[in-house]
């Protein structure tokens, strides 16, 4: 009775094996042969029951895992061990590998002689993707840091000789009496000027990526838009753009404000640089239940469809004859900026009749991104 109990409990287990949706189960003879697999193996490899059972000899394993497996199914065989586990590469029938757990023991008769195998096999690919997807991460982000501290370093570096430049310059013009001499030095200036811009534009780029945290204080925007209304109004002028602003009732917010002036300095200079004689720039804010709302318009040329998905991206530029002065990071920059502060930047243009740029902040009590 006991034996025939046993014998009820083992059928009863085993059929609930060959049932589960979560492990492939297959049973075969020691060349290899199906004698016996459940639904879920074939369904993991994209084969119908019938199909995998026809399969050779275990032609659905990647060759050289089925290689490398022989000497510990060999100590399998010969009982130096109970059972053998190893993680390995199955094909799928769309040639595609499949990750597997793999469990296998043998079932033995009386005298010891092995009757059959069984494999119990787990789908770990999805952990196997994951597992790949944080080394290409951890991996970015190792080239992201080196990077940044390369950039840091040599941005210093760079620093100090440009300012000696500057220096000797301005001195050199203050001793020189040739009018013509005074038009190169200008130009060697000018062009100092743009490379102290992009030295500290990169050297800014590091920061905002080394820096996640963010110190920021109780913000009026229309405080800090009327600042650079200011700052503004006189280079608009020279450049003969009309510039406007437009004030709602906008609540304090929570920010950095030296950080949240360089994106909107960011921005404006953008306009700016993308407008000509007699175009419009317009500083407009304005809050909804949740945001503080900034946007930037104005009536210049406007961006071409095909560049706008990206017009954020680092070194981008519209202007790819480099007509207008510019790196291509003043956007990113500003971008960067508005999410640390949990906002978001957005942009919309038609060719030709001008661009919006909109600055998202959260409020206080709202939920950031």
């Amino acid at each position: 009775k006991r034996l025939e109990a046993a014998q009820r409990a083992y059928e009863a287990y085993f059929g609930a094996l060959m049932d589960t949706d979560a492990l492939g189960v297959h049973i075969f003879d020691l060349e290899g042969k199906t004698i016996q697999a459940n639904d879920t193996v074939a369904r993991m490899l994209g084969y119908t029951l019938d199909e995998f059972v026809a399969l050779e000899s275990f032609s659905f394993v990647h060759p050289e895992d089925a290689t490398a497996a022989l000497p510990e199914f060999h100590r399998l065989i010969s009982g130096e061990t109970d059972h053998i586990r190893r993680v390995t590469r199955n094909l799928h029938k769309d040639g595609s590998i499949v990750w597997a757990d793999v469990i296998v023991t043998c079932v033995r008769d009386s005298d010891g002689h092995v009757q059959y195998a069984i494999s119990i096999t787990s789908d770990i690919t999805a952990q196997k993707q994951a597992e790949e997807d944080q080394r290409n991460l951890d991996m970015e982000r190792q080239k992201v840091k080196l990077i940044a501290e390369f950039i840091g370093k040599a941005s210093h570096e760079f620093r100090t000789p440009l300012s000696r430049v500057n220096t000797n310059l301005y001195m050199l013009k203050r001793v020189s009496e040739d009018e013509r001499a005074f038009k190169y030095i200008d130009r060697i200036a000018d062009e100092t000027d743009h490379i102290v811009d992009l030295v500290e534009s990169l050297l800014q780029m590091v920061n905002l990526e080394r820096d996640s945290i963010l110190h920021g204080n109780p913000l009026r925007v229309n405080e800090l838009l009327d600042m650079m209304y200011v700052d503004y109004a006189g280079r608009c002028e020279a450049a003969n753009v009309k510039l406007t602003r437009e004030m709602g009732d906008v609540p304090t917010i929570n920010g950095n404000i030296e950080l949240l002036e360089s994106a909107l300095d960011k921005l404006l200079d953008n306009a700016l640089r993308h407008t000509t004689d007699g175009d419009t720039i317009t500083l407009r804010s304005t809050a909804d239940a949740t945001h503080a709302l900034i946007t930037i318009t104005d009536t210049g040329m406007g961006i071409s469809e095909a560049a706008m998905p990206r017009i954020f991206d680092r070194f981008f530029r519209v202007d790819t004859v480099h007509s207008t002065p510019g790196f291509g990071l003043g956007l990113t920059i500003a971008r960067k900026i508005v999410e640390q502060h949990g906002g978001t930047l957005s942009a919309s243009s038609i060719e030709g009749e001008g661009s919006t740029f909109t600055v998202r902040l959260p409020l206080p009590d709202a939920p950031t991104n």
